[in-house]
């Protein structure tokens, strides 16, 4: 647990009462699960995942390991996905909502 007003710094987290920035490689989920750890996340309160311009830098195997993850871990989530994914202002609107459509259902939906 963290005081109020304590405030720890590393390399790559900044922690200070209920507000943590972290640093992980989204491909290592050990290293992922342990840094919600560290950060006191409660698996079981509904969480709200928000990825913007990340997902494209992973290879697809590895983005389907990390959400059939997060789907598994926490209890209820829902995951926000924003990438640019055309040029056009107006399609690329009807496809993020398409994709943001698809992530809602996923992430409501358990993987066994």
């Amino acid at each position: 647990m963290f005081s109020d007003g304590e405030v720890r710094l590393s390399a790559t987290d900044l922690h200070a009462g209920n507000y943590h920035i972290v640093g992980v490689d989204l491909r290592n989920l050990h290293e992922v699960e342990m840094k919600l750890n560290e950060s006191e996340v409660k698996f079981d309160v509904p969480t709200l995942f928000l990825a913007e311009c990340v997902l494209v830098y992973i290879d697809a195997p590895q983005v389907e390991q990390l959400l059939s993850w997060m789907s598994k871990k926490f209890d209820s989530a829902l995951f926000v996905n924003y990438e640019q994914v055309c040029s056009w202002v107006l399609s690329c609107l009807s496809v993020n909502v398409v994709v943001l459509a698809v992530f809602i259902y996923f992430m409501g939906t358990k993987v066994d």
